[in-house]
């Protein structure tokens, strides 16, 4: 699996990423809106040894006293007696437990500094209670290290730095719970991309196609490939160069110096849908202008969409000749000033007509495409849908290759390997697949351009242009005809 594999599902969904992310902030604001803001204001005590220090020994000692003594100081602070001292000093509407719960003593390492830490929901609160908290600390320890009334304290307690006004509020941390919003929305939505990818039943990408049909995809074409809502007939116009896609196409089925190429290829798809019939048309419009004869076949004989798009859908065609009722001469039409014939399905067609039923499993059709491979280098079949229409897997068979086209984003992966496993059961040379409705951004690489040539550039302006690319020469005529049924069950 490659990098680009595993970061596609957060490709295909981004938006779940997004979504993700601005839920996981807009939680985040809604617990900041929510949460009461705490504010902070500190003081500091410095606590000293009482009386002189004439010599060394007596300071160091009376320093060794002090610190001592400080971290005895800190149960002092955080008991219920001064909170109860403080409470009744700034007439406090809090109980002494709740105060006393508000505040922290801390004895600074290595050092003789007391300080003094409260928490509460005003900025000025917190302020008067811990410079509060400070007055009393002197007047408590200066009274508990006075072991005689009439005798001085032995340690000295004054006020280092005054309790600070803190604006800004230490809780809730804005930046930090933002952060933390977008962090966990963002692991939310790419694990739900994830699933979604996992659980996704219809095709999206090229490795989806793949896996389904056993087989590689030749090309992919965007939703706007082709010039989605452009009349067939337009797609065939020789003065049109066509979509890219469908030139890549051709250069896969017909590599340029190859040793062989198909004489006949099949069109088809898991279910009816035009877009099939339109990669058809395209396809055929691009042999044609590498500088083959082409006809375009519509071997759907119960809903032809190809003949209705091309305006012949109530003319004599390919019904007919199998049935015997008409030439194939007569009833092949050019569909344009250019390289394309098309043979229409004909006007005796439905799923219900018994004369019409397995006309594509009898020898004539077998003959007729023998025929037609003798007038026209390319025959493109466009065939019925696979898993909607019996005749289907005699159709693909009948050729040299297939081309089993998926449409994103409706083609269900089951189906299309159901479709691929039914084309194998009849024997058809699977040439790959064709990803059709892509999104744009996922269809296009990323493409270089070239200065033009200024040779082809004149003969394109003088209409005589030489073909894209040479072929190799076609098949044989010995193409994949199963002469009898395979074992087993049609997959279909």
């Amino acid at each position: 699996m490659t990098v680009g594999s595993r970061l596609r599902p957060f490709r295909t969904g981004w938006w779940l990423v997004a979504l993700g992310v601005l839920v996981g902030l807009a939680a985040a604001q809604v617990v900041l809106a929510r949460t009461t803001p705490l504010y902070r204001s500190t003081t500091q005590l410095f606590v000293g040894a009482a009386g002189p220090a004439d010599t060394t020994t007596a300071a160091y000692n009376g320093g060794l006293f002090t610190q001592q003594r400080v971290a005895s100081y800190v149960s002092l602070i955080e008991s219920d007696r001064l909170g109860r001292e403080v409470v009744d000093d700034l007439r406090l509407p809090v109980p002494a437990e709740q105060l006393a719960g508000q505040v922290t003593g801390t004895a600074l390492p290595n050092t003789v500094i007391l300080q003094i830490t409260v928490t509460d929901t005003s900025a000025r609160g917190a302020r008067d209670v811990a410079a509060a908290y400070g007055r009393h600390v002197i007047d408590d320890v200066t009274e508990l290290e006075r072991p005689d009334p009439s005798a001085p304290s032995a340690v000295k307690v004054s006020t280092l730095q005054p309790a600070s006004l803190e604006r800004d509020p230490v809780s809730p941390d804005a930046v930090r719970d933002r952060g933390l919003g977008a962090l966990l929305g963002l692991l939310a939505g790419g694990g739900l991309a994830v699933l979604v990818s996992r659980r996704r039943r219809t095709v999206a990408t090229v490795e989806d196609v793949g896996a389904a049909i056993g087989a590689p995809v030749l090309a992919t074409v965007p939703r706007d490939g082709g010039s989605t809502g452009t009349p067939p007939a337009t797609l065939l116009d020789p003065a049109s160069a066509g979509p890219e896609e469908a030139r890549l196409l051709r250069t896969r089925v017909y590599p340029p110096g190859g040793a062989s190429a198909p004489a006949t290829v099949v069109v088809t798809s898991p279910d009816r849908d035009q877009a099939t019939t339109r990669l058809a048309v395209q396809f055929a419009a691009a042999v044609a202008r590498g500088g083959r004869r082409v006809l375009l076949v519509d071997a759907d004989l119960g809903r032809p969409q190809l003949s209705s798009s091309l305006g012949c859908a109530d003319v004599e065609g390919l019904a007919e000749v199998l049935a015997g009722t008409a030439d194939e001469s007569a009833v092949i039409r050019p569909a344009g000033p250019g390289g394309v014939a098309v043979l229409p399905a004909g006007r005796r067609r439905g799923e219900a007509d018994d004369e019409v039923a397995g006309l594509f499993a009898a020898p004539k059709m077998r003959a007729l495409l023998d025929t037609l491979c003798t007038a026209y280098d390319t025959v493109v079949v466009a065939g019925p849908p696979v898993l909607t229409d019996g005749d289907a897997g005699a159709v693909g068979a009948l050729g040299d290759g297939c081309l089993l086209v998926a449409v994103a984003g409706t083609t269900r992966r089951r189906r299309l390997a159901q479709a691929a496993a039914t084309l194998s059961w009849y024997g058809v040379a699977l040439l790959g697949g064709v990803l059709v409705q892509v999104p744009e951004r996922s269809a296009r690489p990323r493409r270089t351009r070239y200065p033009a040539d200024p040779d082809r550039a004149a003969a394109m302006a003088t209409g005589t242009v030489e073909p894209d690319a040479p072929f190799g020469p076609a098949a044989p005529s010995g193409r994949l005809l199963p002469t009898s049924a395979p074992a087993g069950n049609d997959p279909s």
